[in-house]
C-alpha cells in the first residue's frame, strides 16, 4: 500500500499543483508448483492545477479518479489468462456519464513447456502463441487538452458569427450533451519463440484497432444556426491494423566474453478513415473516409506547358495567372476547370507507415563494435516554399545549385535558343520574379518520397582491467569512439530525409563524433 504524495510546485509561467493518491492492493501464490495465481487491486486519486490565477476554467483543478484490478492464472506455465478491469471517471463529461468501464482478456498457451517435450533435445526450445483482447477509453477532445467541461454552454464577449459581430455578449462555447468516452477495441495475436539451442528469438504481433466515438466539432451544422464555435460530439471511426517484431541471433565463438549477436526489428502501421465529420462532399475523394489519416492531397500534375498553344488547348486553371514552363494540372472532375474541385488524395502521408531497423553487435574479449541501421518507407512529403521556388517572396532569394542548372529546368527558346530547352518534362517550372499561386499549389508534381535507411550509431570500445588501474582505485577504464548519423541513403540528396517535409526551415541533424572514457570506481 503506497502512501498519499504531498503536494509539490513548481513554476512554468503560473503556479503549478499537483497532488495524487495511489493504493495497491496485490496477491502471488503459487500451489501444488503449478497453479500460480495473481491479483491486483488499485486506486488512483489524482488533482491537477495549473495557471490557478488566470480564467476561471483554467483555476479549477483537473482530476480523474481510477479504478482496476487484475486477475490472472497459470497452469505448469502451459496454459495462461489475464482479465483485467479498469473504471475510470473524467471531467470532460456531464454528471452520470463521467465513468467508463474498460475490460481487458488475454490468453496464451506454451506448448513447449509440455514435460515430453522438455525431456527432449528439440530445436524449438521454446514456443507460445497468445491472443488479447481489451477496449480502452480517451476522454481528451484536443491534443493539448485546451478544450475543458465542453458539456457546459458559456456566455462571454469574445466569439462572432453569423448573428454577432463580436461586440456583444454571446455563446463563447456551445454545450455538447450525452459526450462519452471515446473508444478503441485494441485486438493482438502474437507469438513468442527460441529455437537452435536459444541461439534464435523471435517475437512477431498482428494487431487491430477499431476506434470508435472519436471526438470531432460538427461540421454539418449550417452558418443559419449563428453558432460562434461548434458543439463536440464522438462521429468519428477509425481502424488500424499492421504488425511488429523482431529477431535476433547470438553466435558464441568460444569463452562468454567472445560473440557476435545480429537483431533486426520491423513495423509496419496502417489505417483508414472509416466515418468522419465533414461538410457536403460534390465527389466522393474529396471526403476523408475510406483513405488513411493524414494522407497528401493535391492536385496531379501532367508536367508543364510547353507553349501558349499547350496552355490554350488544356482546361483553365483557376489558381492565378501562369504563363508557359508553369505547372500543369489534371481537370479530374472532367468539367473544363482545374479548381479546388480538382484535389484528390495523392500518396500515404508525412508518418511513415514502415519503420524498421538492424544492428549487429561483435565483442572479443575486451574489444566490442556495435552498428545500428534505421530506416523508413511509405512516406511522402511535400517539397516547396523559398528553397524549391526562388524569388517567390521577392525578387531577392536563394537559388538551389539544383533549379540553378539550365537543364533542370524549363527555358524559353527565346532566353536559350533552342527549342529542346521548352522541355514539359524539366524537373522544375519557369524561373520567375515573385510568387507563383500556380505553381506553390499542393501537387503530385511536388510530392516526393520521404524513405531512408541511416547508419545511425557505430561505436567501437576498448575495456581496460589491470593491476595498474586498481592501484588509483578503478575497477576499470572503457575508451569508446562514437560515431552518430554517419551516412544516409535516400532519393532525397539536397535534405536530410527525415526533415525534407520542413523544406530547410529546420535546423539539420548532425554528423556527430565522440570520444569518450568512462571510469569505474
Amino acid at each position: 500500500i503506497s502512501d498519499a504524495v504531498e503536494p509539490y510546485y513548481t513554476n512554468w509561467n503560473d503556479t503549478e499543483r499537483r497532488i495524487y493518491w495511489d493504493f495497491r492492493l496485490n496477491y502471488d501464490q503459487t500451489f501444488n508448483k503449478v497453479h500460480k495465481v495473481g491479483a491486483l487491486v488499485k486506486a488512483e486519486w489524482s488533482d491537477y492545477e495549473a495557471s490557478k490565477y488566470n480564467q476561471l476554467l483554467t483555476a479549477i483543478p483537473k482530476r480523474y479518479n481510477s479504478y482496476s484490478s487484475r486477475f490472472s492464472y497459470s497452469y505448469d506455465d502451459t496454459y495462461m489468462a489475464e482479465f483485467n478491469m479498469g473504471y475510470t471517471g473524467s471531467e470532460a463529461f456531464e454528471k452520470g456519464k463521467k465513468f467508463g468501464w474498460f475490460p481487458a482478456v488475454s490468453i496464451g498457451w506454451a506448448p513447449t513447456q509440455y514435460r515430453f517435450w522438455r525431456n527432449k533435445d528439440n530445436f524449438i526450445n521454446y514456443f507460445k502463441i497468445r491472443a488479447s483482447y481489451g477496449i480502452v477509453g480517451n476522454d481528451r477532445l484536443t491534443w493539448d487538452d485546451s478544450v475543458r467541461f465542453p458539456y457546459l454552454t458559456l456566455i462571454g464577449y469574445t466569439g462572432s458569427g453569423s448573428w454577432n459581430n463580436g461586440s456583444g455578449l454571446t455563446e463563447t462555447q456551445v454545450g455538447s450533451s450525452n459526450l462519452r468516452w471515446e473508444k478503441a477495441k485494441k485486438a493482438d495475436i502474437g507469438i513468442d519463440a527460441r529455437f537452435f539451442h536459444e541461439r534464435f528469438e523471435l517475437t512477431v504481433d498482428f494487431f487491430q484497432d477499431i476506434r470508435s466515438g472519436i471526438y470531432q466539432q460538427r461540421q454539418s451544422v449550417p452558418e443559419e444556426m449563428g453558432l460562434p464555435s461548434l458543439p463536440w460530439a464522438n462521429v468519428g471511426e477509425m481502424k488500424s491494423w499492421g504488425m511488429d517484431g523482431h529477431i535476433s541471433y547470438t553466435q558464441p565463438l568460444g569463452d562468454n566474453d567472445k560473440y557476435l549477436i545480429v537483431r533486426a526489428n520491423y513495423t509496419q502501421s496502417m489505417n483508414k478513415i472509416t466515418n468522419f465529420e465533414e461538410d457536403l462532399k460534390k465527389y466522393d475523394y474529396q471526403s476523408a473516409v475510406g483513405y488513411q489519416s493524414g494522407v497528401n492531397r493535391g492536385l496531379i500534375a501532367l508536367g508543364l506547358f510547353k507553349d501558349q498553344a499547350d496552355i490554350d488547348n488544356s482546361p483553365r486553371q483557376d489558381f492565378g495567372n501562369y504563363l508557359p514552363g508553369d505547372i500543369k494540372y489534371k481537370d479530374v472532375n472532367g468539367d473544363g476547370i482545374v479548381n479546388w474541385d480538382d484535389i484528390v488524395p495523392l500518396k500515404y502521408s508525412y508518418v511513415p507507415q514502415i519503420q524498421y531497423g538492424f544492428a549487429t553487435e561483435f565483442n572479443w574479449k575486451n574489444f566490442n563494435v556495435s552498428v545500428l541501421f534505421e530506416g523508413v518507407s511509405r512516406v511522402t512529403y511535400f517539397k516547396g516554399g523559398n528553397m524549391y521556388q526562388p524569388f517567390s517572396g521577392s525578387t531577392a532569394g536563394n537559388v538551389i545549385t539544383d533549379f540553378a542548372n539550365p537543364a533542370n529546368r524549363w527555358i524559353s527558346r527565346e532566353i536559350s535558343g533552342n527549342p529542346a530547352t521548352e522541355n514539359p518534362n524539366a524537373k522544375y517550372p519557369r524561373l520567375y520574379y515573385g510568387g507563383s499561386s500556380n505553381n506553390s499549389q499542393s501537387s503530385s508534381f511536388w510530392l516526393s518520397d520521404g524513405s531512408y535507411l541511416r547508419l545511425k550509431n557505430v561505436q567501437v570500445s576498448y575495456t581496460l582491467k589491470n593491476q595498474f588501474l586498481k592501484k588509483f582505485g578503478l575497477q576499470k577504464a572503457v575508451i569508446s569512439v562514437i560515431g552518430d548519423n554517419l551516412a544516409v541513403w535516400s532519393k532525397e540528396k539536397m535534405l536530410d530525409p527525415a526533415q525534407a517535409g520542413d523544406n530547410g526551415t529546420v535546423y539539420p541533424v548532425q554528423r556527430v563524433y565522440t570520444l569518450q572514457l568512462n571510469l569505474s570506481f
